[in-house]
C-alpha cells in the first residue's frame, strides 16, 4: 500500500515540474499541428512547409491556454502575456519552417517526420523562451 501511494505521489510531483506539464501540452499541441498540416496537405493539396506553418499557428493558441492556466499557472495580464508569446510564437515559427523545409526539400523526409524531427528541435528553445519570457 505504501509503494502505491509513493508512486502517486511522485507522479503528482512530476506533474506539478512545469516541463512536464510542457512537455504534456506540447504533445497535444504537436497533434492538433500535425492533425491540421495533414489535412492541408492531403486534402487541400497545399504545399507542405505552407501547411506545417498554419498548423503552427493554430496548435500555438491551444498551447498558450494550456501554457498559462496550467504549466506555468501565471498570473498578469493577457494582453502583455500574450504579446509575449505572440512574439516568440513569430521566431519560432520562422525556425520551425526553415527547419522543416529544409528537411522536407532538401533532405526529401516524409512531411510528417520532418515536423517531429522539427518540433524535437525547437522544443527546449520554446520552453525556455516561454518560461523565462513569456510566463516569467
Amino acid at each position: 500500500m505504501s509503494t502505491r501511494s509513493g508512486s502517486e505521489s511522485t507522479f503528482s510531483s512530476l506533474l506539478r515540474g512545469s516541463f512536464v506539464r510542457y512537455f504534456i501540452v506540447g504533445v497535444l499541441a504537436l497533434g492538433i499541428h500535425l492533425a491540421i498540416l495533414t489535412l492541408l496537405v492531403e486534402l487541400a493539396r497545399l504545399d507542405p512547409t505552407v501547411s506545417t506553418t498554419i498548423g503552427f499557428l493554430v496548435a500555438s493558441v491551444f498551447n498558450y491556454a494550456l501554457q498559462y492556466y496550467w504549466t506555468f499557472d501565471a498570473t498578469g495580464k493577457h494582453a502583455s502575456r500574450f504579446a509575449r508569446y505572440c512574439a516568440v510564437t513569430a521566431i519560432t515559427t520562422g525556425i520551425n519552417s526553415g527547419i522543416f523545409w529544409t528537411l522536407y526539400d532538401i533532405f526529401t523526409l516524409p512531411y510528417i517526420l520532418a515536423q517531429i524531427v522539427t518540433t524535437g528541435v525547437i522544443f527546449l528553445l520554446n520552453y525556455e523562451a516561454n518560461r523565462r519570457f513569456t510566463f516569467a
